[in-house]
């Protein structure tokens, strides 16, 4: 069975996440708090992460902060058309796509499952959103 937890919601004033980060405090996981991400290291299954209409709404990640075992997957579903996925950083002045993430860059589909290998904060947004919140990271210990 696959998980859906809450999000950050895009559109914000960029200072902070439904998930309780501070973008301001945290700009190297898109104002994920390393602290309080929602805790899927018990989890058996992958994890999903759901997107725009998929979520209920077209700008958000659901969860936008999840903290995952080393190996773990997660399975990001939604319409990759309107918002495409990208490893990297979002804040109100700008993106930094990080092309070493296991995040890939992924631009059409409505599903890509993304193995977490290694341990590391691994943050990712929207490109057409990123500035205006659509962002979260994965935190794999």
């Amino acid at each position: 069975m696959l998980l859906a937890v809450l999000c950050a919601a895009c559109g914000g004033d960029d200072t902070s996440s439904s998930a309780g980060g501070d973008a301001d405090a945290f700009p190297d996981s898109n104002g994920c708090d390393p602290a309080s991400p929602e805790d899927h290291t018990g989890d058996t299954a992958d994890v999903e992460v759901d997107f725009g209409a998929s979520a209920g709404n077209q700008n958000v990640y659901t969860p936008a902060c999840v903290k995952i075992k080393a190996g773990q997957k997660l399975v990001y579903k939604g319409n990759f058309v309107a918002h495409y996925l990208t490893g990297g950083t979002a804040s109100k002045d700008g993106e930094t796509p990080d092309g070493s993430s296991p995040i890939p860059k992924t631009e059409s589909g409505t599903e890509v499952t993304v193995a977490f290998p290694a341990a590391g904060t691994f943050p990712y947004y929207c490109q057409q959103h990123g500035t205006l919140g659509m962002k979260g990271a994965v935190f794999a210990e």
